[in-house]
């Protein structure tokens, strides 16, 4: 599953505030079961090499923009995206220029948190250093610039829808995308919260097709849907439903945790207890 690729096992960044899925969060308590002297940033390194979706809020500092400085073009356009035309024989290069000059943006680090599709698009078509800044901590969007998710004194990168279009090569008529919906994905019974070895199987699958420059590999969400079936609301034991997130919030739960909000840990309180 993802040759050739090679993921840091030591977390930078260890302050802040690690937000995650119900899915993820049964994970972490069980990893700090097994290790218990451990800090939740020990186990985002694991997080990141899977594909499952978390993020780490990181402790606002003095994010102002430089008075001398021009802001990067790409802020101002990044809620801009006209789409791809999928009925061009050459859309396929056409998709791999745009999303080059995407995930070469400091703030594409995101793509890789947010896990499942997005993180094994960017994965598959980002720079060679896209995993180092995953995990070094908010971009110089943020930073710099101030452009990002600012949460009650924390901060993190962000992508937007249009940047997600990019990502999922979107068609000009917004019906079509070259991948599934994000959304779609996240709730299809396909994903169970990390990278399979069958989700790699359909992705280098579809990933040839693509290539190939094939006009009907791009799909309307209505296809895509169908493809992708979505993990019914209620919850059930049969196997095809385990792995969801309902039923992970109710374990949760179970485990004695709050299932009020997402869950989060404040990882300064952990270093503070090495």
């Amino acid at each position: 599953m993802l040759p050739g690729i090679n993921f840091p096992t030591t977390a930078t960044q260890r302050t802040g505030k690690l937000v995650t899925t119900f899915r993820t969060a049964v994970r972490i308590v069980y990893l700090m079961f097994l290790n218990p002297n451990a800090s939740p940033a020990d186990f985002i390194p694991t997080l990141l090499r899977s594909g499952a979706p978390y993020r780490v809020l990181s402790p606002l500092g003095d994010a102002t923009p430089h008075p001398l400085v021009d802001q990067p073009p790409y802020l101002a356009t990044r809620h801009e995206y006209t789409g791809l035309n999928l009925n061009d024989p050459g859309y396929w290069e056409n998709y791999k220029s745009n999303v080059k000059g995407l995930l070469g943006r400091p703030y594409a680090r995101r793509f890789l948190s947010l896990g499942g599709i997005l993180w094994c698009l960017a994965l598959q078509f980002g720079p060679a250093d896209l995993i180092d800044r995953a995990l070094a901590g908010p971009s110089s969007d943020v930073t710099d610039w101030a452009s990002g998710d600012m949460l009650d004194g924390f901060c993190d990168d962000m992508v937007t829808p249009a940047d997600k279009g990019i990502l999922l090569g979107r068609s000009l008529r917004g019906s079509e995308t070259c991948w599934p919906p994000y959304d779609l994905w996240d709730a299809s019974t396909e994903w169970t919260g990390r990278w399979t070895d069958d989700n790699e199987s359909w992705f280098q699958s579809h990933l040839s097709n693509l290539s190939d420059g094939r006009l009907n590999a791009p799909k309307s969400r209505q296809v895509w849907r169908k493809l992708f079936k979505p993990a019914p609301a209620v919850i059930s034991e049969e196997l095809a439903h385990r792995g969801t997130d309902p039923l992970a919030r109710t374990v949760f739960g179970q485990l004695g945790h709050s299932v009020d909000c997402e869950p989060s840990w404040d990882l300064a309180q952990y270093e503070a207890n090495t």
